[in-house]
């Protein structure tokens, strides 16, 4: 490259002095011609005047030659001198842009090693990353609208992850490689094409049968950076924290709050605000007997029928839990005794019209009031519990 330069320099170089040599000769014959004119011109005259002796003219004449000679020559030398310390100026210029020249070079070699170094750093870096990374160039219609994305290149971690195969899927869309993927994933990535802000969401794509970690952003306006990572690990075990965690607060066979969620919803509750809190005990008539007699899968039946009576019969925020065994409890915040009994009165209406095979849905009732802030809760539920058993063995119903 620098090669090349230098030539063009001298190529160059060589015309201009070429034109510049040829004006200062032709400058320099000028001016000797025009003193030489006048010289002799003037010269003549001035002899002419002062003297018209042959000898005395002859004398003068070459006087007057050898006079013109050395003007001249000192003429000459100046122009000459002007020339070539112009000329050695120039060399002295141009070295110094060649050298000049040479370290830019050197400094563009360096740069060019730099990016070259730096890109297949990134090549490795893109090929090596456990992230899965896809490129998309966006697809529009006939009104510059965005309808598709098509794959224009793809890691290997991303053939990987979602078992791909590179020369397979290159210049087709996502959805002819992806047929049942969400419609709304092409609707963010088309957001993300338009605005050019950057999304992350989760996605599982049913035709792999994974859990993927998505994050999407723009690198031109019809480019899209496509960044996955396998979280099908961790939403197993979300999935199974949540189901312990639902086991840990409900009751297998009924599916209703168990004692422990019903103890926390209760203390939590027993502020001013949820005044009057009413506590409602249930126990399951004869569920002994349905046991003894018809064996525990008609009582397992039984007791999931009455889950389902009194979750028909409560408002939806009340909270109904098995406290264990036959028995249950509702939790009624901000519930005095009058809509308490409306409560009671509608399940057992229901209960009244459901029965498992020839066995009534038979449930017996107690309940108390918390009105003051200073009662105790466990005191409620002691009273709630005493008044359910009292009427339970009075054979009474409320």
């Amino acid at each position: 490259m620098l090669f090349l330069t230098r030539k063009k320099d001298q190529l160059i170089l060589k015309i201009n002095e070429k034109d510049k040599f040829k004006y200062e000769c032709i400058k320099t014959c000028a001016i000797y011609f025009i003193v030489g004119f006048l010289w002799i011109y003037i010269s003549n005259i001035i002899v002419s005047e002062f003297t018209t002796n042959k000898d005395m003219q002859l004398i003068t004449s070459t006087s007057k030659g050898w006079l013109y000679v050395v003007v001249t020559s000192i003429i000459l030398y100046l122009l000459m001198n002007n020339v070539l310390k112009k000329i050695h100026l120039t060399g002295i210029k141009l070295n110094k842009s060649y050298e000049e020249l040479s370290v830019s070079n050197k400094a563009l070699k360096v740069q060019f090693n730099q990016i070259i170094e730096s890109q297949e750093k990134y090549k490795a870096l893109v090929n090596e990353m456990q992230q899965g990374l896809a490129l998309f160039q966006s697809s529009v219609n006939e009104k510059r609208e965005i309808i598709n994305f098509k794959f224009l290149d793809i890691n290997k971690s991303c053939e990987r992850l979602m078992g791909l195969k590179k020369k397979n899927i290159l210049g087709k869309n996502i959805f002819e490689i992806f047929p049942s993927i969400e419609k709304t994933l092409g609707e963010k990535f088309k957001y993300v094409a338009e605005t050019g802000e950057s999304i992350h969401c989760e996605q599982y794509i049913q035709g792999i049968g994974k859990y993927y970690e998505i994050i999407a952003y723009r690198l031109q306006k019809s480019q899209l950076a496509v960044i996955t990572t396998d979280i099908t690990a961790r939403k197993q075990m979300e999935h199974e924290l949540h189901y312990l965690q639902y086991l840990s607060y409900h009751d297998q066979l009924t599916g209703l709050y168990n004692r422990r969620f019903f103890e926390e919803e209760l203390n939590r509750l027993d502020v001013q605000r949820n005044l009057p809190l009413t506590i409602v005990m249930a126990d399951v008539n004869r569920l002994k007997f349905i046991n003894d007699s018809f064996g525990h899968v008609m009582g397992d039946e039984v007791l999931k029928k009455v889950s389902e009576v009194m979750t028909k019969g409560c408002r939806t925020d009340d909270i109904i839990a098995r406290f264990g065994g036959d028995e249950f409890v509702i939790l009624l915040p901000k519930t005095n005794a009058y809509e308490t009994e409306k409560i009671i009165k509608r399940i057992e209406n229901i209960a009244s019209k459901e029965k498992i095979g020839s066995v009534d849905i038979d449930i017996s009732f107690g309940y108390e009031t918390k009105k003051n802030e200073g009662e105790k809760t466990e005191v409620i539920l002691k009273k709630a519990d005493d008044n359910m058993y009292k009427r339970k063995y009075e054979g009474a119903k409320l």
